[in-house]
């Protein structure tokens, strides 16, 4: 194609029917942090750089594997094996050749002050490694910086967006807010925690319709959480829009503890309730942050 025809208003074109070009030129000049580039956060970007978003900070350390072909849009048969972010940031290009890209292909805790430092307008939290996203949405928020999420989990996604002066991510999730990255890990990943809170975690099992046999082995470590593309996808979408409704101010943002629930046969907005952890965790949670 012609440089004419990779021209930014040519290639947006139809924004223009919704945004005025203000709001579109916000959404241009807006930078976004990913942290996660599978599911979620691939679909997320690439929905964001077909609206317009021009520069990206992508963080991920996991390749494709191919059990993630059935819901992350940028793992294909050819880029197995491929960095999630690297593959990501190709798929940018593919789309606008003049966005800028930065990644992090082997993101540590201490790279997030980095990821904060550069100023992102908006920081999506959406890794696998959830712990690592909760760290850095809650870094971005101390510097005021929103956030936004989205997490599916079965047959049900709920996306919100966070703001520096409203609930932290961890009262979303019904967590004891400042534990350290060891200790978040080590409660939503280790089997002893998953069963010690198994009748907390049969909540989602139940939002989210999985089956008892998938639950059980995801109790037991041996499944890692159900998931299907149209779930994933449609939590992605919700939560690019509340990316640009945070960029280009054309929108009020669904905010903490406000949620998007999306269900097979229901769509709401509507306050999150979550089962806490803080009780059933009591004193050993301070004791394990204290230690750790």
């Amino acid at each position: 194609m012609t440089e004419k025809e990779f021209e930014y208003k040519k290639l947006f074109e139809r924004n223009y029917g919704i945004f005025q070009e203000k709001e579109q030129e916000k959404i241009k000049q807006g930078k976004v942090a990913i942290i996660g580039c599978g599911g979620a956060g691939g679909a997320i970007t690439l929905a964001l750089a077909r609206s317009g978003v021009e520069e990206f900070i992508l963080a991920d350390p996991d390749t494709y594997e191919v059990t993630n072909i059935n819901r992350q849009i940028s793992c294909r048969a050819n880029t197995l094996g491929e960095n999630k972010a690297t593959a990501t940031k190709e798929d940018i290009l593919k789309i606008n050749p003049s966005a800028e890209v930065e990644t992090y292909q082997d993101p540590q805790i201490e790279d997030i002050k980095n990821i904060i430092g550069k100023d992102p307008d908006v920081l999506v939290g959406v890794a696998d490694d959830f712990p690592f996203a909760i760290i850095a949405m809650r870094k971005a928020l101390e510097n005021g910086i929103s956030c936004v999420t989205s997490y599916p989990t079965g047959a049900l996604v709920r996306v919100t967006t966070f703001l520096p002066e409203g609930p932290e991510p961890e009262e979303a999730f019904g967590i004891p807010k400042g534990l350290s990255y060891e200790t978040l890990e080590n409660i939503m990943f280790s089997t002893k925690y998953r069963k010690r809170f198994r009748n907390t975690l049969e909540f989602y099992k139940d939002e989210g319709e999985w089956t008892q046999e998938w639950f059980d082995k995801f109790i037991e470590q041996k499944y890692p959480l159900p998931q299907i593309t149209p779930f994933v996808w449609l939590g992605s979408s919700l939560g690019a829009l509340e990316v640009l409704k945070l960029l280009s101010d054309r929108w009020e943002p669904i905010a903490s503890p406000k949620h998007w629930r999306i269900k097979a046969n229901s769509a709401e907005i509507a306050e999150f309730d979550p089962p806490s952890l803080k009780e059933k965790i009591g004193s050993l949670a301070l004791k394990l942050k204290e230690k750790l």
